[in-house]
């Protein structure tokens, strides 16, 4: 049975049955997160170098060099996982960025698309959508970062694509389990725990169809949602 439309917080699209079948071709989301990072943050770089390496692939692409496409994502992701596990502290989006870097862990990420080089790709554009967060000091903080995540994915799932859907939803989810708490702050505990339910989703060993992936966003949806309802 199809799922409804995904409503988004800053107007409902109409309603109606959503699509829910892939293409098959992953590609890079248009935007960055509308909680975008500010100019020359760490964040904005690692971004930069996100939409830098789609057009490299690109080229390569149009060369008919695609056999090197893989090597290329590879080891971008090395780069990438290796700078931030320097870094003396690590929280929120840096280690959200250093889970979707790690190429040693299999992630639910990657159930998403049926080929090495489009599990690569995808965990890339999971970057793009990481929200600039490393601590947190209240639930209003929590509820504006998923707000926006849902601004994000709910165009895109109603547009036919769940997979960025999920690749919006993912992100933000895993900053806010990452980021601490500066001080405790009522409901913190209790949307902590919605989010780490899905969070910690173990992958599934097969490649996930049009079906359960657009199951796989409804799960993620329905975590934000449930944040979201909660009282400050």
């Amino acid at each position: 049975m199809a799922h409804p439309r995904h409503a988004e917080l800053r107007g409902q699209r109409p309603e109606g049955e959503a699509e829910t079948g892939m293409d098959g071709n992953t590609r890079l989301p248009r935007e960055i997160n509308s909680s975008a990072p500010a100019e020359g943050s760490r964040l904005a770089a690692i971004k930069a170098a996100v939409l830098d390496a789609g057009t490299y692939a690109a080229g390569m692409q149009a060369e008919g060099r695609a056999d090197a496409i893989e090597g290329c994502y590879t080891a971008f992701h090395l780069t990438i996982w290796n700078m931030l596990q320097v870094e003396p502290y690590r929280h929120g989006w840096q280690k959200a960025a250093m889970l979707a870097t790690d190429l040693r862990t299999r992630q639910v990420l990657d159930t998403l698309a049926p080929s090495r080089l489009e599990t690569l790709q995808l965990r890339a554009s999971a970057l793009l959508d990481l929200p600039e967060l490393m601590v947190l000091q209240s639930l209003e903080e929590m509820q504006l970062a998923t707000a926006t995540a849902i601004n994000l994915g709910a165009p895109r799932y109603n547009d036919g694509d769940a997979v960025g859907c999920c690749l919006a939803y993912w992100a933000t989810i895993q900053t806010l389990v990452f980021a601490p708490a500066m001080r405790g702050f009522p409901h913190y505990a209790r949307a902590l725990g919605l989010l780490r339910q899905v969070a910690e989703i173990d992958p599934p060993i097969f490649t996930l169809d049009a079906a359960a992936a657009d199951e796989y966003a409804w799960t993620l949806r329905q975590a934000l949602d449930a944040v979201l309802a909660l009282q400050p």
